[in-house]
């Protein structure tokens, strides 16, 4: 309880925000419903949400922040909070801008992972961009096991809903499941639980459009410059993008996807 108080007055404090969220984490492991029991009472979620967006420049503040996030949307009635206070979007806006960042990557992942066990929100993991958001953690991380495991779960989770399925034959996951070696047998079965959805739902038309170098990074911008915006209502750019290198050049983004493909 002292520490959610601590949050919920000082959460625009990058140090509380980061140490307290980290706290509240490791608690959890132990003692769950404790935890629920102090964000609830403190009505905590909203700011935790906020905080992600006030937090855009500190990359460990974001990646403790999700971590406590992604513990909190195991319970179907927080989760459906975190959607109504526009929690999806402000995660996968998240990943969007710092693709680099594992920490974040895998932080993000299991937040979606642990949102998308709930049949209600899957359509709605896709309708904020999660599809592409996860899709590209596995794009910019092929060597990292555990990103490429929370990925793959998201992902099976989420072919549950038609359109989701589109959206990976649009950002083209079928050339990174391709080769996909990891050495979790059920994470392999998962995979080919996707491969076949995908070969189901494929048609040429759809096969016309992906086109993930002209497509995604335009969708990318999109979803971030609509989602992050300050209390004022205007986007913070240059705090956003800069301290991270991830700026919209088009012709540079182009080059990152004809290397990362």
């Amino acid at each position: 309880d002292v520490v959610a108080y601590c949050i919920e007055k000082h959460h625009k404090e990058p140090s509380i925000a980061e140490h307290g969220c980290a706290v509240l984490s490791k608690i959890a492991k132990y003692d769950m419903e404790n935890v629920f029991m102090a964000v609830a009472s403190l009505d905590l979620v909203p700011l935790l949400i906020e905080s992600i967006r006030n937090h855009c420049m500190h990359p460990q503040v974001l990646e403790e922040i999700l971590c406590l996030v992604s513990k909190l949307a195991k319970k179907e009635t927080v989760a459906r909070n975190i959607f109504q206070l526009r929690g999806i979007a402000s995660v996968v806006a998240v990943m969007m801008a710092n693709t680099p960042h594992g920490g974040i990557q895998y932080e993000g992942c299991q937040s979606i992972l642990n949102l998308s066990k709930h049949r209600c929100l899957q359509k709605k993991i896709g309708d904020e961009g999660g599809v592409y958001a996860v899709v590209d953690a596995m794009r910019f991380h092929p060597h990292d096991e555990d990103i490429q495991k929370l990925a793959v779960g998201c992902l099976s989770n989420l072919i549950s809903v038609h359109n989701n399925i589109e959206m990976l034959i649009l950002a083209q996951v079928k050339f990174i499941l391709q080769d996909f070696k990891h050495d979790s047998k059920i994470v392999l079965q998962k995979v080919e639980l996707i491969k076949v959805a995908i070969s189901k739902t494929e048609d040429p038309e759809l096969k016309k459009r992906a086109n993930p170098i002209q497509r995604e990074p335009s969708r990318r911008k999109s979803l971030i410059q609509t989602i992050m915006r300050n209390s004022e209502g205007s986007i913070r750019r240059r705090s956003l993008f800069g301290s991270i290198g991830f700026m919209f050049d088009k012709e540079d983004e182009q080059e990152r996807y004809k290397h990362s493909i």
